[in-house]
């Protein structure tokens, strides 16, 4: 190549780089979805879900009088012991 084309090159780069970075971010502005959020007025027992039956085993569940805290703690070993093993078939193909 010519000297004067690779002296012509980072030129070229610095003058093309503020229109690419403004076409990838309105490209990228476009594309996703806007979140809206609003304040709004209303009360714990008009907004909260249906009670649980009465037969229902409330151990380890966590209630909204409970208050905040981690609502999984420990390993989640219990949930595969509960579920079973997967299908052998669906993981070795």
């Amino acid at each position: 190549m010519p000297r004067r084309a690779l002296a012509d090159q980072p030129l070229a780069t610095a003058a093309r780089w503020p229109l690419g970075i403004g076409l990838t971010s309105w490209r990228y502005m476009w594309r996703t979805t806007p979140v809206h959020r609003w304040e709004m007025t209303g009360s714990m027992p008009e907004d909260a879900p249906p009670a649980y039956p009465t037969d229902f085993d409330l151990d380890g569940v966590q209630q909204p009088q409970d208050g905040v805290g981690p609502l999984i703690t420990g390993s989640t070993a219990h949930a595969s012991a509960a579920f079973g093993p997967p299908p052998s078939s669906s993981w070795r193909r």
